[in-house]
């Protein structure tokens, strides 16, 4: 016997979003959900200072540059590669990374638009 799909009941955020992303600085880990979108074996201070913003902010859509200006960096060019970065090596696609236009922010959208659907089965 078959019983239809429904969805689960989730709570959007005023972006409309239904979930938002968490990034654990101790354990060096971004999730979704419960799902593990990447994790950092090792330091990487531009990349965690971007997600550190972001989670400080409660994940806004977008962030002005979090990263602190150095003499010897183009500003908009270090950005673009920490965002590059964050794309990466994710452990499940889950979320994108992308800049603003004006190389001074830095946006998040979740890959995976569609609402998750849970499916009863018959016993």
């Amino acid at each position: 016997m078959f019983t239809p799909p429904f969805q689960l009941l989730r709570l959007t955020t005023k972006d409309g979003f239904s979930e938002l992303p968490h990034w654990d600085p101790e354990r060096r880990v971004l999730r979704l959900g419960a799902r593990v979108v990447k994790y950092f074996r090792q330091p990487s201070a531009n990349q965690e200072a971007v997600l550190s913003a972001f989670e400080e902010a409660n994940w806004p859509s977008q962030i002005d540059d979090p990263i602190p200006p150095r003499d010897e960096q183009d500003s908009k060019r270090r950005l673009n590669r920490t965002i590059e970065r964050l794309n990466k090596h994710q452990s499940e696609h889950l979320i994108r990374f992308h800049g603003d236009g004006t190389g001074q922010a830095i946006c998040w959208e979740p890959l995976s638009a569609p609402a998750r659907v849970k499916v009863r089965r018959a016993a």
